[in-house]
């Protein structure tokens, strides 16, 4: 009875429970001086032709927040934030899909719709203790969970970016706030399998709102049945 208790609250929990990730992918950036925001070089050196020295170690830092129409840099992060590796010099571009320049906040809550973005590119430099930076972009909208992307572009006094944004669901959560649950199951709480929509699709010989009644033998009209096709 405590599991059967039990079962019935984990289904309540993740149901009311959002459940998936903000995903950014970097796939250019373009900064030709080898600058940081400042002016200054990325390793403070400049040769005879007052160029850069040596190449920037480009890494990111991402910010998730609720929407601002006009966005601050500062403050919380209320979504999330997650920091890179580096993942090049001066000037790179990624190809589209590719892994390595993927970025990923997951959230467990009811996905908001609207959002306010904050993406700052950083020199790692082993002279600081946080590096120092090269650009940022900002971006505020309406995004819906699913498998498409987004691209945005940002061309800033020291550096240009495009990157391409998108929010997806956990497996087995859907709608637009990723909230709605549903895992197919075979057992005693149910028998059905799930449609693209989250929807509980009975398996042939049952029925109900969860799919744990039997559909009794044909002509069983005052019997009863345990399983499929049975008549007692």
């Amino acid at each position: 009875m405590f599991l059967f208790y039990l079962n019935i609250l984990l289904v309540i929990l993740e149901f009311v429970q959002g459940s998936g990730y903000f995903e950014i992918q970097i796939i250019t950036i373009h900064n030709p001086r080898g600058e940081v925001m400042e002016g200054e070089c990325c390793d403070g050196v400049r040769d005879g032709n007052n160029r850069c020295v040596k190449e920037c170690n480009t890494m990111f830092r991402v910010c998730l927040k609720e929407y601002q129409s006009v966005i601050t840099f500062d403050g919380k992060c209320t979504f999330g934030n997650i920091t890179s590796s580096v993942f090049g010099g001066n000037s790179f571009t990624y190809p589209i899909g590719s892994n390595n320049s993927r970025l990923k906040l997951h959230f467990e809550f009811a996905w908001t719709l609207t959002y306010s973005l904050t993406l700052e590119a950083w020199d790692q430099d082993a002279r600081l203790d946080d590096g120092q930076i090269i650009e940022r972009a900002s971006y505020s909208g309406i995004l819906l969970p699913g498998p498409d992307w987004y691209t945005r572009t940002h061309n800033g006094p020291t550096a240009s970016l495009i990157y391409r944004i998108r929010v997806v669901c956990d497996i087995h959560y859907y709608n637009t706030t990723c909230t709605k649950f549903c895992r197919p199951r075979n057992d005693t709480f149910g028998h059905y399998k799930c449609d693209s929509h989250g929807d509980k699709v009975c398996m042939e010989g049952w029925m109900g709102s969860e799919c744990d009644k039997a559909i009794c033998k044909t002509g069983c009209s005052h019997g009863s049945c345990d399983t499929p096709g049975e008549c007692r």
